[in-house]
């Protein structure tokens, strides 16, 4: 009887969810509340339908704990950027990327550039979160010193570094993905070339042209050499400062965890700092706290250094906090699984269960405000469609990367989107326009779900999620197989 009552009803499930949504949606557009606030009302929304359903408020309490708890990594990753701003600034680090960057990026090439160079480190390093904090924090700085469209340039940092992210095997969603859909990482890798590699291309040439009609006109070369020569007055810029870069890009590249990467990288650069910068330790422990604060007589330069700290992080911490606990509480009370229920009921078709898996995953995204709980949600809910319709785990896989990762950094209170946030200093609205990969991606995924093209079943005897070897052109679906059971 207990169990019944703590079962809400799909009219029920529906009520909440649209509650949720509207208080969320109305506070930001009407009443331009913050968003971390709004996520922690909607707790109250939430607790009370958990005590409706006969849930205690222990109960409640430790479903969303729990979740918090499984984003306690990312909230460390999160912390630690920021004290590794501040070193990088005061050390000279950051102004010294800045200057060289300055002086031998072609403006016209650079949103293209930015973009490769962010997909080459996620790709050999396997974090995002780790080339936006490092590679992208100096690309962000180089881009606005040149006075170009910084929503453009946050978003060649963020979907490069989610490229490199999403294909990369020492990642944790390439590997998630593979390990929810049943198959092994390779498979799952090869699978997703289909759609990422043609929407990779598409992006980087709406980024050339971009940069080709735009930045030679804004680009004021006098007033970078301008800016080059303010850094090198205030820092000591040149070799060693680049020091704790080639520290992290190796430790990453070694495969250790982000967080001791950049830690190590921070320490380094405090170091840096006092020795070679000549701060003191009072200084080096403030800007490491507090952020970096300089009054130069050079507004681009304080633009672009006025910066960084753990305290800078409070904020985008909150919003973490309270997003992951809002998803603990839904997804422990039910409501996602009510939601979807009657849905997944009557999908019997190849491509209805992928269009399925797409809009689960977008869904799960939205409400875990993560990537992680979105692909590990979605994919549990799918995959005995997938066993049913004999279709091979790497199409699962592919259609959760190709929707919950690469929509991390659109939903502006996604985690994703949060931190991208709180380390460019650029807003979400600024920059989700500009993200191309995003929504190009799922477009081949829907392609290749109304054509079968890449949509392969398992060959004959062949038990779902049993080790084989990845073959591109295998048993493809042909129409009529698309839409049989």
């Amino acid at each position: 009887m207990e169990n019944q009552k703590k079962q809400p009803s799909f009219s029920f499930a529906v009520l909440v969810f649209l509650l949720v949504i509207a208080t969320l949606a109305v506070g930001m557009i009407v009443f331009k509340g913050g968003l971390g606030l709004l996520m922690f009302l909607c707790w109250f929304i939430i607790i009370a339908a958990g005590i409706y359903m006969k849930y205690t408020f222990e109960e409640l309490e430790k479903m969303a704990y729990d979740m918090i708890r499984s984003g306690l990594g990312a909230m460390m990753i999160v912390l630690t950027v920021g004290a590794m701003i501040g070193a990088w600034i005061l050390s000279g680090t950051i102004p010294s990327l800045i200057s060289y960057g300055l002086q031998f990026i072609n403006p016209q090439y650079f949103y293209v550039t930015s973009f490769i160079l962010c997909s080459l480190m996620s790709l050999f390093t396997g974090t995002s979160w780790g080339t936006i904090g490092s590679a992208g924090l100096a690309l962000i700085g180089i881009g606005g010193a040149m006075e170009l469209n910084l929503g453009i340039v946050a978003a060649t940092i963020i979907t490069g570094a989610y490229f490199g992210d999403k294909l990369s095997p020492l990642s944790d969603t390439t590997n998630l993905a593979a390990t929810v859909a049943g198959c092994k990482v390779m498979q799952h890798v090869k699978h997703m070339l289909w759609t990422t590699v043609p929407a990779y291309a598409i992006s980087s040439v709406l980024y050339l042209v971009l940069g080709l009609r735009n930045n030679v006109v804004n680009t004021d070369i006098s007033r970078i050499n301008d800016i080059v020569m303010g850094l090198e007055k205030f820092f000591n810029t040149g070799l060693i400062p680049l020091l704790p870069v080639v520290v992290v890009l190796i430790l990453l590249l070694r495969n250790k965890p982000p967080v001791l990467s950049l830690m190590i990288a921070t320490g380094i650069a405090a170091v840096i700092a006092i020795t070679y910068q000549g701060a003191d330790i009072s200084k080096t422990l403030s800007v490491m706290y507090n952020g970096y604060k300089i009054d130069s007589g050079f507004a681009s330069i304080d633009a672009i250094l006025n910066r960084g700290g753990i305290a800078s992080m409070w904020g985008t911490m909150g919003i973490f906090i309270f997003a992951l606990g809002l998803g603990g509480l839904m997804n422990g009370v039910g409501i996602l699984e009510v939601l979807l229920g009657p849905i997944t009921d009557k999908v019997k078709t190849t491509r209805k269960t992928i269009f399925l898996t797409m809009i689960v995953s977008y869904i799960a995204n939205a409400v875990g405000a993560s990537l992680l709980f979105a692909i590990t949600i979605s994919g549990t809910l799918m995959q005995p469609l997938y066993r049913k319709l004999r279709l091979r785990p790497e199409n699962l896989s592919r259609t959760l990367e190709d929707t919950a990762t690469m929509s991390a950094f659109l939903i502006p209170w996604n985690t994703g989107a949060t931190y991208a946030v709180g380390v460019l200093g650029v807003a979400a609205a600024d920059f989700i326009p500009y993200c191309f990969l995003g929504f190009l991606t799922p477009v081949f995924t829907i392609i290749y779900a109304i054509t079968g093209r890449t949509i392969c079943k398992l060959d004959e005897g062949e038990e779902y999620g049993e080790a084989t070897e990845y073959k591109s052109r295998f048993n493809p679906l042909t129409p009529a197989e698309i839409e049989s059971k």
